[in-house]
């Protein structure tokens, strides 16, 4: 499995609202009465704010080996989905780590966590939902797409189009879609989950919000993730969907152990995945993927939690993959002085 296979089926993010064609469903959360941030009271006598991490602009500014910073180390943080966030002054709040699935068995987590979820005034998840979204999505359709006069079969040649043609056929995916889709787009669309035509455990949860008058934040801004994911170079993206197309029989069936992986809140085996892909990919670009895909995002997301967990009684739902690791949500969090405890 390629790493942006991983990461995507593991967040809740622009592309995976795109690929999932549910988009309209969330689309809900722009007509709902939602209350103000500014409603949310925290308590009073909250301590002052953490400072600001900051936020690296280049792999060099990462200390330590890349990999290492998402595999985690510390045996309280090598499994749990679903974690209490505490401080001193400030209501508790929760961050449960999604998966982009909508497997009976993955839906049925949304159990887990009704009483909190139900009980939270906010849901922050990566990218906030709705029409404002879809948006700014279409300034940055050609991030995505390609534009007219240009196509994929035009890129990749015919026998290789043709052929991932067959593969994405198997996932639901026509052709004329395809044709017009770029290279990582399709990388990534070749290692999600086949679509049933019923939502995801990350959608259901930002609907089930919406439903509920919640306000809804994200984390990130559409733009910030989509240059994540588009950022490889036109041969670099070439490549990686070459690959994925070679060994797309592993990539499937890594989408049902990923998500065995998953449901077992296994956070130290699903990241050890990214170092035992089976789409091989250079240490040297691989590392850079992780920086651009994962840790810089984590500083970012913490970063901008921190006027949310101030204010309290805040539900997180961001990918399972952003938890683990020096580099992950958990260790972050706890560095700044938050207590972290499991609940699932």
């Amino acid at each position: 499995m390629h790493i942006k296979n991983l990461i995507m089926a593991l967040q809740l993010g622009v592309l995976a609202i795109v690929l999932s064609a549910c988009a309209d469903a969330s689309d809900s959360s722009s007509q709902s009465k939602h209350k103000s941030l500014s409603e949310v009271k925290a308590l009073p006598g909250s301590a002052p704010e953490p400072k600001q991490l900051k936020v690296p602009d280049k792999i060099e500014e990462v200390s330590g080996k890349v990999i290492a910073q998402v595999i985690p180390s510390q045996q309280k943080f090598k499994k749990g989905l679903y974690w209490k966030i505490e401080r001193p002054g400030y209501k508790p709040s929760y961050l449960f780590g999604t998966m982009h699935s909508p497997h009976p068995d993955v839906i049925a987590l949304t159990k887990v966590i009704k009483k909190e979820f139900d009980r939270s005034a906010i849901l922050c998840t990566e990218i906030k939902t709705g029409l404002s979204m879809m948006k700014e999505m279409a300034k940055l359709r050609h991030l995505i797409t390609y534009p007219r006069g240009e196509s994929l079969q035009k890129t990749l040649g015919k026998d290789l189009f043709d052929k991932i043609s067959k593969q994405a056929k198997t996932l639901g995916m026509g052709v004329t879609a395809l044709d017009r889709m770029r290279p990582w787009v399709v990388t990534v669309t070749l290692g999600q989950p086949k679509s049933t035509g019923a939502l995801a455990l990350d959608l259901q949860l930002a609907l089930n919000a919406s439903k509920q008058g919640k306000i809804l934040c994200g984390l990130e801004k559409v733009h910030e993730q989509l240059a994540a994911l588009a950022g490889a170079s036109k041969e670099n993206s070439i490549r990686d969907l070459r690959l994925t197309s070679m060994n797309f029989e592993k990539v499937r069936a890594m989408v049902d152990t990923l998500r065995t992986m998953y449901l077992s809140g296994d956070l130290l085996a699903m990241s050890n995945m990214i170092k035992n892909s089976v789409v091989p990919v250079p240490k040297v670009d691989l590392e850079k993927m992780i920086f651009r895909l994962v840790i810089r995002r984590n500083i970012i997301m913490v970063n901008r939690m921190q006027p949310y967990l101030k204010k309290g009684n805040v539900f997180f739902a961001v990918g399972a993959l952003h938890l683990p690791g020096k580099g992950g949500l958990l260790r972050l969090l706890e560095s700044q002085g938050y207590r972290l405890t499991r609940l699932h």
